[in-house]
């Protein structure tokens, strides 16, 4: 493993108060899978960090890495409440299928902190843009001020 990735996820595991901002990005690893899992979990516990990012650009073309190898992570981040800004970026969710935003509609709707939300150059389609407008609907805290859906289509292949 990296010294970086391991030297931060220890910052992540300890709920270090300085490490406050998460990103994950290219290049992809084959360890996504079993490293995002644990990462995911230690950010569902963490109480320090006010934003992630995942910039998706090169899933299913980098090292074995598949769009599913993200699910684990995506189930530990969804149990945090500290987080106020998530982005997930260059995310294809045709690829997914419904999986992230099936495990992010409770996150969004139960997460009072989300003040921002960026899907820039993202691919929801309609069954995904449904889900997400159903999720803010939802929300019983309406602290979302930020959204960036920039180069994101709503429609088309990812149905």
């Amino acid at each position: 493993m990296d010294a970086t990735i391991e030297s931060t996820q220890l910052q992540v595991k300890r709920n270090d108060p300085l490490l406050t901002s998460f990103t994950i990005q290219p290049p992809w690893s084959d360890a996504m899978g079993e490293l995002g899992g644990e990462i995911g979990q230690d950010i569902g516990k963490n109480t320090q960090l006010t934003c992630v990012r995942v910039d998706f650009e090169g899933v299913q073309h980098e090292n074995g890495v598949t769009a599913t190898s993200f699910l684990p992570f995506f189930r530990g981040l969804a149990q945090n409440r500290s987080i106020n800004k998530i982005c997930l970026t260059n995310c294809h969710y045709g690829l997914f299928g419904t999986g992230i935003l099936e495990i992010l509609v409770p996150f969004l709707e139960q997460n009072h902190q989300l003040r921002g939300l960026d899907l820039y150059r993202s691919h929801l389609g309609s069954v995904g843009a449904r889900m997400l407008s159903g999720a803010l609907e939802r929300r019983r805290v309406k602290s979302l001020t930020r959204m960036n859906l920039g180069y994101t289509h709503i429609f088309g292949e990812s149905d």
